[in-house]
């Protein structure tokens, strides 16, 4: 009896990502999970980078736009006289970039870096806090 076999076109589909990942030199999917909320008068924004160190990381503020970016590179000095069998762990970097809700003070933004985890606390600017309207009755 023969084997008949189905080609699924879709089971190539993790090679092909792989394949042009490497091209590109960075992993698709490999951005660093983000959480951004308000409380009070303030926007904070969380990033999971582990394996990042705060030399690594870059942080700037335009207008309403936060970008954050990244470079984490594989020691060469420990690598003299290694002879490798597989190597996985080398250079990474990723570039984030998030469209703020609000205006903030980027002035008096702070950073946190804690476990693998940065903290962004952004206060709102005076033109996005609320605004009360006194009404005058006549």
């Amino acid at each position: 009896m023969a084997n008949i076999r189905v080609f699924n076109p879709w089971s190539m589909l993790p090679s092909v990502w792989e394949d042009a990942s490497d091209l590109m030199g960075t992993t698709f999917g490999s951005l660093p999970r983000a959480n951004m909320y308000e409380k009070d008068d303030v926007v904070y924004v969380e990033l999971e980078v582990p394996g990042y160190t705060v030399e690594n990381l870059d942080i700037s503020i335009t207008g309403d736009t936060l970008k954050i970016t990244g470079k984490s590179t594989e020691k060469t000095e420990d690598a003299k006289g290694r002879r490798y069998y597989m190597s996985e762990i080398s250079e990474r970097s990723f570039a984030r970039t998030f469209t703020l809700p609000y205006e903030v003070l980027s002035e008096e933004a702070k950073a946190e870096f804690k476990n693998g985890v940065l903290i962004l606390t952004l206060p709102k600017s005076e033109k996005a806090l609320p605004k009360t309207i006194k009404i005058n009755a006549r």
